[in-house]
């Protein structure tokens, strides 16, 4: 039997994946290795189920997450002879895409949301951004008002 798979790590977080990535085991067991089982649990659990196979890849995306839901990873390699042990099992992911709104540290939670701003809004806006920085907001490429210095600057200090 094949030793473990050695440097199993995350390398996407997604809502509805997570990717991993391992390399082959530095022992085979006198026989190369013909794939290898993926297997989850939940943080708060201890059973690990069998999520996926793969053949000599080193990558797998699981597809059946659920988001805001933490997970942890394992991964063994097997051959002609069987699976070997799984290696140490990944620090717990979180389902969750990387923008999330708890990754929104610097701007105040009413910025977190989308808003319709009326015309009013946008010239106290407008005369906010005067008054804090001396100069008018000008259109960007698109014609669009942009706010996005007033805000990235402002809100970064609270």
């Amino acid at each position: 039997m094949p030793g473990p798979p050695e440097k199993l790590a995350v390398t996407e977080t997604w809502k509805a994946s997570i990717t991993l990535t391992w390399a082959p085991p530095s022992q085979d067991g006198g026989s190369p290795v013909t794939g290898y089982l993926i297997e989850r649990c939940l943080a708060d659990s201890t059973r690990w189920i069998r999520v996926g196979k793969t053949t000599t890849e080193t990558t797998y995306t699981d597809k059946e997450v659920v988001e805001d839901t933490q997970y942890l990873y394992r991964v063994a390699a097997e051959n002609k002879v069987g699976p070997g042990p799984p290696c140490e099992p990944t620090q717990p992911v979180t389902a969750k895409d990387p923008w999330s709104k708890s990754e929104c540290r610097y701007l105040p939670k009413a910025l977190t949301h989308t808003h319709t701003l009326t015309c009013r809004d946008l010239l106290q806006l407008e005369l906010l951004y005067k008054l804090l920085y001396n100069k008018s907001i000008t259109n960007d490429s698109y014609g669009v008002l942009s706010f996005s210095s007033l805000f990235c600057n402002y809100f970064s200090n609270f």
